[in-house]
């Protein structure tokens, strides 16, 4: 019985994200909630919460969605999600800010696959790295995430102003080993 209910709401919620009206998506999945029965079930209606919240910039309300999703792998998916649209929007704010408790190392893996796989010119990924690091009083891998930026300036950077990155990188590696126990 529960089964025909999450088909039902299945079912409304796909037409009122036809017409891109995801607040009434988040009110029918938060009510499909109560009538699922099975983990799997309450993940998809959670994960359609997240997409619907981030459809409309709702990004706090987006990550709270995520981080009480059921199921690990939805939540390490949008997680993905997430990063990659504050990255696009430049609300390093926002991701910055946020608790990732038990997701602190997926965060980490997915911002630096992301800074790796793209070019190093324009490369924030590891600037935010560093800052995040740094927030988090982690100054070891600070000082690794400016040093990978620093040989990749090296490496793949021609111009001036990637000397002086690479130049303001290494003095931040520096700075990051100086404040680090020397044991």
């Amino acid at each position: 019985r529960n089964d025909i209910f999450s088909l039902y709401y299945l079912k409304i919620m796909r037409l009122f994200e036809k017409y891109e009206v995801h607040d009434c998506v988040i009110t029918i999945a938060e009510t499909a909630i109560g009538t699922a029965d099975k983990d799997s079930q309450l993940a998809m209606f959670q994960s359609i919460i997240f997409n619907n919240h981030m459809q409309l910039k709702h990004y706090e309300e987006a990550y709270y969605s995520l981080m009480n999703n059921v199921e690990s792998s939805r939540r390490k998916d949008c997680l993905r999600q997430l990063v990659i649209a504050l990255f696009q929007e430049k609300r390093f704010d926002i991701l910055i800010n946020f608790n990732y408790n038990t997701l602190e190392e997926d965060l980490e893996d997915i911002v630096q696959t992301r800074a790796r796989s793209m070019q190093i010119e324009d490369n924030e990924h590891y600037n935010f790295l560093y800052s995040y690091h740094v927030r988090n009083a982690n100054m070891t891998r600070a000082a690794i995430v400016m040093y990978e930026k620093s040989l990749r300036l090296l490496y793949e950077g021609s111009s001036i102003e990637s000397l002086q990155q690479r130049h303001n990188s290494l003095l931040a590696c520096y700075n990051s080993l100086s404040m680090v126990n020397a044991d």
